[in-house]
């Protein structure tokens, strides 16, 4: 791929359009401790046929006053009103006193010029002359009463304009005055101090929020500088060995918020090279040292002296470039990057003994495969039902649930601590076991969900609405050696209110909204008190010791009271059922891809994950269609991460299962539109019966992604022509929506070939963030790749508009990059930073959209070479400045004493991309650092999950569980240890990244029956270590012919291996530094050894 990020530029640039007017000189009024006028860095417009003339943002402002200076004399104050942009301030503020950005405060909204409305201001007006003066009153006193503490005198907004009541009079001039103020500080900036060659540093200056003046050489005098001082802002310069520079007053913007939009940026722009900087770092006593752009920016005169003491020792000695240089090496400490290539290679051990302890357990979800009726089971062995979907579509079980209210939650009175041991059956199947040791008795507790009737549990049989069935088995026997009470008691509350119980029968009646209604039946052993107590149904027993005494309770999700319904909840027998049910996972889980390693944890939890992926996708009512719900109880089909799931069952070869989630798809295409400012929905990907949810603009790409990775895992010709006509039509959605972005201009002409702003995220706000245009041409590219294998006749043409929306892409992300400040990193040098919004001069709000939406997708999409110029600055920047980061990752303060084990994941580990990237680069320390980090993070042994999010810190957890989609990338990442099939250059790489310790002497890693692009295959190492060899057999796949097939043998040491043999003859075709060996082309078993 071509490298668009790099530096060439043609020598001579002085000519060039700059994307965006930027001041260069100081106005007239400027001085220190004013007020900061921003309306030069908005744009002038109209929205009202020319009654009004306002002035808009890329970003919000806070806003304290207005004057508006008319070109002539003005109508009267009254005939026109001043209206500011009401988005989502103040409802919806970001603090202003204090960083915020990571945990719960990641999901704040800044707001947009999209959804909102104009508001007339509140406001005092000063009227002299042609001049206007307004001056906000507090915002709680008229436009937002019910806010009463909130103060605020300034307007957060994003558009201010004046509406007259007819044609807008000619105005002069716009201020919009913040609460920032003026500061200046003298910069200094050399260029070319690595003093190799000749280049041409040709330029210009831009600020963004400020001003520069007094443009000069950096030292002027005999033994000065050479370059020649052209405009305000401009110059020419050719250096040769030799740096050069120059200095200048820079005015900026000191604001007392700190999130605040007001900061000043320096634009420089030359020959060899552009970047910016923040001039107030500067004014804190900072040196910018750019080695990417073999430049330095720090305070004029020590730039000066240091510039000048290596143009008088005439190259001798250390120019401003090389002092920054050594000062770094001397006062630095590695980047995170960096020194993670000198720690051993982490294990799950390691991760999970330097995590923090797991401050709690999670719920277990239990339920049918396809099933909408679920069931939770906590660790205090309560268990809860949840009204989620069950109304819409409607079902057979819709108008029979009668709880009258959203939730039940059950409990049976056990143990409230003495918990001694909870785990699943074969340690990865959807049935709970749990221990309680109490006063000399030992409870234990059985609970697993089937189905009221005969049959499968899962697919043909089951229907979305069939009845579910929790079951659960509560024992109880006397460890003690004399006779000790027992009691079980269950209680039900509804919403959290209590509902009184009482027993008929073995029937369990509730007083509910709906009437008396039955909601379980119990069975067992032991005295039944009266129901007057408390309303709960309790049971007792007086047990001798070492005697066992038990209860059966079946909860129907719905309320049963058909005579039949009723007696067939009789006839269901624990043990018979708890067999079928454990006979129908384990068959489901032996039908799957299996993976074995040395680390029983990933094992287990590898295998448990059918179960998650099974459960969560709900089949639709009265179809064959499945949905892929992405958690458990509340969230729905968020086509992201739904696509994370169907492309990990189609991993797994259960292809059937991803073809029916895509059919959802695919026959509710263009039925639900993307929140954002587009035309049309036609062709658009996002609907499922009404289980959509979410609205990211990601949905679309994501999908159309996952529809060409189902075909390169199937093969499936007929399937892709089958359904072709609608792919095209949701790439035909992407180019006639990025064609209305691309002859903008003025302030949006950095957007052009992008589409339109639209929400990303949890984040609502819409704007051109990169990760919504990079999953867009991902699937573009991936669909116009599969339909070109089938050549079908469009595939060309979308071919050609992947690449040229890859273009717009990286050419507008080049220009944010360029127009964003560099970042230091922990070594003393500093980077360029691509921002996630395309108008952000920097880092946008927030750890979502910074780090878990941020620019190592570039890496991840394609869209960007692993070995691009900016690939290790990316890295480097999310590992020193996002991962562990007061505001968008876990405090460094906290965490930084265990960064190797605690950094290099996100706030979401499983579900950003973090390890993937390293692999691309190969650099398998950092890969399996982050595969192990993120899931020591989320992982909980005892139910084989992983939690969403480990918030409000490292040790908790939030969100909806199964989170399955972050558990698939979990898993995909560990598949990715074994096999790499999916980089779009038809080279199937095996073992690229086991880690080390698996190939010890004895282990035997495998992955056996593993869908891939080119068809099933298997691999298993042997490893004989201590005896200098290391085995793989590999049982290859058939269907499709890779153009390479490379084995890599990671040697437990890291040996280089002498020489090989393949079926027993010997090999040349390897690669010691890389410790791989290509394979020659086979249709048969292959066994691979490796000598040392």
């Amino acid at each position: 791929m071509l490298p668009y990020f790099g530096w060439a530029l043609p020598c001579m640039i002085l000519g060039m359009a700059i994307w965006a007017a930027e001041p260069g000189h100081p106005s007239p009024s400027l001085a220190p401790g004013a007020n900061v006028d921003v309306a030069p860095w908005g744009e002038r417009a109209s929205w009202e046929n020319g009654r009004d003339v306002g002035v808009w943002w890329e970003d919000p402002r806070d806003i304290l006053r207005v004057v508006v200076a008319f070109a002539e004399t003005p109508p009267p104050p009254y005939q026109a009103r001043l209206e500011w942009w009401q988005s989502q301030w103040p409802e919806r503020r970001i603090p202003r006193d204090q960083p915020a950005g990571a945990g719960e405060s990641g999901w704040g909204h800044l707001g947009d010029l999209y959804q909102g409305q104009w508001l007339e201001a509140d406001a005092d007006i000063e009227s002299t002359g042609t001049t206007w003066e307004y001056t906000f009153r507090p915002i709680h006193q008229k436009e937002f009463s019910q806010l009463e503490s909130f103060k605020a005198r300034h307007r957060t907004t994003m558009r201010l304009r004046l509406l007259f009541e007819d044609t807008a009079p000619k105005i002069e001039r716009i201020e919009a005055f913040t609460d920032s103020v003026w500061k200046s500080v003298e910069v200094g900036i050399e260029w070319g101090g690595e003093g190799t060659g000749e280049r041409c540093w040709d330029g210009q200056l831009s600020v963004f929020n400020g001003y520069v003046e007094a443009l000069a050489p950096l030292v002027s005098g005999p033994g000065g500088s050479r370059v020649e001082i052209t405009g305000p802002a401009q110059w020419r310069s050719s250096v040769r060995d030799l740096p050069d520079g120059v200095r200048c007053r820079v005015w900026f913007a000191d604001s007392p918020n700190v999130n605040t939009f007001d900061s000043t940026v320096v634009t420089l722009r030359t020959a060899s090279g552009d970047f910016s900087f923040d001039p107030a770092a500067v004014a804190k006593g900072a040196t910018i040292l750019s080695p990417m752009h073999d430049a330095v920016v720090g305070p004029a005169d020590q730039i000066a002296l240091e510039h000048l003491r290596q143009t008088r020792s005439q190259g001798v000695g250390c120019s401003a470039f090389r002092a920054a240089a050594e000062r770094a090496r001397t006062n630095g400490t590695p980047t995170l990057y960096a020194r993670v290539f000198d720690e051993p290679e982490q294990s799950l051990e390691r991760a999970l003994a330097e995590q923090p302890p797991k401050r709690g357990r999670m719920y277990l979800p239990v339920g049918l495969e396809g099933g909408r009726q679920r069931f939770g089971i906590n660790p205090s062995g309560s268990v809860f039902c949840v009204n989620d979907r069950i109304d819409a579509p409607p079902g057979k079980d819709t108008v029979r649930r009668r709880w009258g209210s959203q939730r039940l939650d059950y409990d049976f009175g056990l143990p409230r601590s003495g918990l001694t041991r909870r785990w699943i059956e074969d340690d990865c199947l959807p049935i709970q076991h749990a221990e309680w040791e109490c006063e000399g008795i030992r409870y234990s507790q059985t609970a697993f969900a089937t189905r009221l009737d005969p049959g499968s549990l899962g697919y043909p049989d089951t229907q979305a609405d069939d009845t579910t069935i929790l079951m659960v088995k509560i024992a109880g026997r006397n460890l003690a050696q004399e006779y000790k009470p027992a009691r079980v008691a269950l209680s039900l509350r509804a919403d959290g209110r209590r509902v009184p119980l009482h027993l008929e029968e073995g029937l369990v009646r509730a007083k509910l909204a709906d009437g008396e209604v039955i909601r379980a039946l119990i069975e067992g052993q032991g005295q039944v008190y009266p129901p007057e107590v408390d309303g709960t149904i309790q049971y007792f027993g007086n047990m001798p010791p070492g005697t066992d005494g038990f209860i059966v309770v079946k909860i129907p999700f719905i309320t049963l009271n058909a005579p039949d319904e009723i007696e067939r909840l009789r006839n269901l027998e624990f043990d018979r059922e708890f067999d079928r049910t454990r006979r129908f996972w384990r068959s489901r889980v032996a039908a799957a891809t299996r993976i074995t390693t040395p680390i029983p944890e990933l094992n287990n939890f590898h295998r448990a994950h059918v179960s998650h992926l099974l459960i969560n996708c709900g089949r639709e009512p009265g179809a064959n269609r499945l949905a892929a719900r992405v958690g458990g109880f509340s969230y729905g089909v968020f086509g992201n991460e739904s696509c994370m799931m169907i492309t990990d069952l189609d991993r797994r070869g259960l292809h059937g299962e991803a073809e029916r989630c895509l059919d959802t798809f695919l026959d509710y295409q263009g039925t639900v539109c993307l929140p954002g400012d587009y035309t049309s929905q036609e062709g658009v990907f996002n609907g499922a019966f009404g289980w959509e949810q979410g609205g990211y603009n990601q949905h679309h790409g994501w999908i159309m992604w996952a529809m060409a990775e189902h075909y390169w895992f199937t093969g499936d010709k007929p399937w892709l022509a089958r359904h072709a006509d609608k792919l095209v039509k949701a790439c035909h959605w992407i180019t006639s929506q990025r064609a209305r972005t691309r002859n903008l201009d003025g302030l949006r002409r950095i957007e052009r070939g992008l589409l339109p702003p639209g929400s990303l995220e949890d984040i609502g706000d819409w704007r051109c963030w990169m990760s919504n245009n990079g999953f867009s041409w991902w699937g573009l590219n991936a669909v116009a790749g599969a339909l070109a294998d089938i050549h079908h006749p469009e595939a060309q043409a979308l071919r050609a508009e992947a690449m040229a929306y890859r273009r717009d892409i990286l050419d507008a992300f080049r220009e944010a990059r360029v127009r964003s400040p560099l970042v230091a990193l922990r070594d003393g040098t500093w980077i360029p930073q691509i921002p996630s919004e395309v108008h952000r001069r920097g880092r946008t709000f927030g750890w979502i959209t910074v780090t878990l939406e941020g620019s190592i997708y570039f890496l991840r999409t394609g869209l960007m070479a692993p070995n691009d110029p900016m690939a290790v600055p990316i890295m480097q920047d999310f590992e020193d400045n996002l991962y562990l980061s007061e505001r968008y990752g876990y405090s460094w303060e906290k965490h930084g004493a265990h960064w190797f084990s605690r950094g290099g994941i996100s706030m979401q580990p499983n579900l950003l991309c973090s390890p993937h990237p390293y692999l691309l680069r190969d650099e398998i320390k950092h890969f399996l650092r982050a595969y192990f980090n993120a899931f020591a993070s989320c992982y909980y042994p005892d139910t084989q999950m992983m939690c969403e999010h480990p918030l409000p810190d490292l040790g908790d957890w939030r969100g909806d569980h199964y989170k399955a989609s972050d558990e698939s990338n979990s898993t995909y990442w560990l598949r990715l240890m074994f096999i790499e099939d999916d980089r779009d250059d038809n080279v199937l790489r095996l073992g690229m990244a086991l880690p080390r310790a698996w190939l010890a002497d004895g282990q035997s890693p495998a992955i056996e029956r593993a869908a891939t692009h080119f068809g099933p295959m298997s691999l298993r190492y042997e490893s004989r270590a201590n005896a200098a060899s290391i085995t793989a057999v590999l049982d290859p796949p058939r269907r499709r012919t890779p153009d390479r097939v490379l084995l890599r043998f990671r040697h437990p040491e890291a040996k280089p291996f002498r020489r090989v043999e393949v079926n027993g003859q010997p090999w040349t075709g390897f690669d010691t530094d890389k410790e791989w060996v290509e394979l020659p082309k086979a249709e048969h078993l292959l066994t691979i050894v490796a000598f040392y």
